[in-house]
């Protein structure tokens, strides 16, 4: 489940490379890359996305918004401060 999300991951960003220059298009990449992470994340702790209800679903999105808030966050500070 962590390869497939980090391969869907990295497919996204690879395919949305372009609109990774700016910081809004950036974290709108970010939150799309994250969410196959989030959404294996919350398939291992509570079992098959079949069954989730809303509280699984949006504790995928809440934390695929994070992940990204937090990588974004990261990545734009490290480039500001590299030159």
């Amino acid at each position: 489940m962590y390869l497939l999300g980090g391969l869907s991951a990295g497919i996204v960003l690879g395919v949305f490379r372009p609109a990774l220059r700016e910081k809004h298009s950036a974290f709108i990449v970010s939150v799309l890359a994250a969410m196959p992470v989030s959404i294996g994340i919350t398939m291992l702790v509570t079992g098959k996305a079949r069954d989730w209800t809303i509280e699984e679903w949006s504790t995928a999105a809440f934390m695929s918004l994070f992940i990204a808030a937090v990588g974004i966050a990261v990545l734009w500070q490290d480039s500001e401060t590299s030159g």
